[in-house]
């Protein structure tokens, strides 16, 4: 049904509570479908690949363009997409010639910066007039970093902040 819809995401972790609020509009004509299959949480020292399928509802004939990170590195783009920079900005650009009702796919590979923790966005879409209505959001995380001295003796043990050993 169409409308405006609230979704809330609690975790609890320890006692420390996080509340994640977002509203999704649901709409009855959308001139594009799309699909994006992509990370949202990243190690940042690996490739990734973002896809997006799209579906138009019309014909069109013009530029499909997905902003993104100026430092990310770009190591591939598929459907003949160019990288395009400006002063403060960077995207990912495809010439497109797409038929109503037909499914499309938009694919690239990126190396995000090397820092962690960090927020990434990429997008919106914009196909013509249309906006994508929200941004991908991508979390850089190292989970955990140990250390191990080869000089240690027998008797010592390395364990991580949850007690837990590390070999």
């Amino acid at each position: 049904e169409t409308g405006a819809y609230g979704i809330s995401v609690q975790a609890v972790y320890q006692d420390v509570e996080h509340t994640l609020f977002q509203t999704v509009t649901v709409t009855q004509d959308v001139a594009y479908s799309i699909r994006r299959v992509g990370p949202s949480r990243i190690w940042p020292q690996a490739e990734y690949h973002m896809t997006m399928t799209v579906i138009p509802h019309t014909d069109y004939q013009g530029i499909v363009r997905e902003a993104i990170e100026t430092d990310f590195i770009i190591t591939s783009i598929g459907s003949g997409g160019v990288r395009a920079d400006g002063e403060d900005t960077a995207a990912i650009e495809w010439q497109v010639d797409w038929q109503a009702g037909q499914t499309y796919q938009l694919t690239y590979a990126f190396d995000a910066p090397d820092i962690s923790p960090a927020l990434f966005i990429l997008g919106p879409v914009v196909i013509g007039d249309y906006t994508e209505a929200r941004q991908w959001q991508i979390a850089s995380d190292i989970i955990s970093v140990a250390a191990v001295d080869a000089t240690a003796s027998a008797q010592s043990e390395n364990v991580d902040g949850d007690g837990r050993k590390l070999v």
